[in-house]
């Protein structure tokens, strides 16, 4: 298939984009990074192939879900980080150790689960804690 629509994965598969593979990669030693750009046009495939070739740990959270609900609540928010920790833990299975230590998430196997109960609930500010902690023992890129 000449044109695949899939956000690609590799930096070989994107073409003609060096000026903004160079500029993603620069900022990305800045605290906060922001790609913007009309929908359809590589934002995903940027992010995903330097992050990937250039060996950086990253957990991606796809929002686009939340688009269709006109408010989102607690528990759709929890469930979307849910989908994307899990995404992570195949990716980088140490994450598993990580995510052992935090109430209110259960581990099976590589799979987790994130309670959301006001009793027992996960307290997503640990929870980001514990990952930015797991990324910055690392160094950013490994």
């Amino acid at each position: 298939m000449i044109f695949d629509p899939r956000p690609k994965e590799r930096l070989r598969d994107l073409f003609d984009r060096e000026v903004e593979i160079n500029k993603f990669v620069n900022a990305l030693n800045d605290p906060a990074v922001v790609v913007l750009g009309l929908r359809r046009t590589g934002k995903s495939s940027l992010i995903n192939a330097v992050l990937n070739d250039y060996g950086y740990r990253y957990i991606y959270v796809d929002t686009r879900v939340l688009e269709q609900k006109p408010y989102a609540a607690y528990p759709d928010l929890v469930r979307l980080l849910e989908r994307a920790f899990n995404d992570a833990v195949g990716r980088f299975n140490e994450l598993i150790e990580v995510f052992r230590r935090i109430r209110g998430v259960s581990v099976a196997g590589f799979s987790i689960s994130l309670s959301w109960s006001r009793r027992n609930g996960v307290d997503i500010a640990e929870v980001f804690d514990k990952l930015n902690d797991w990324a910055s023992d690392r160094g950013g890129a490994s």
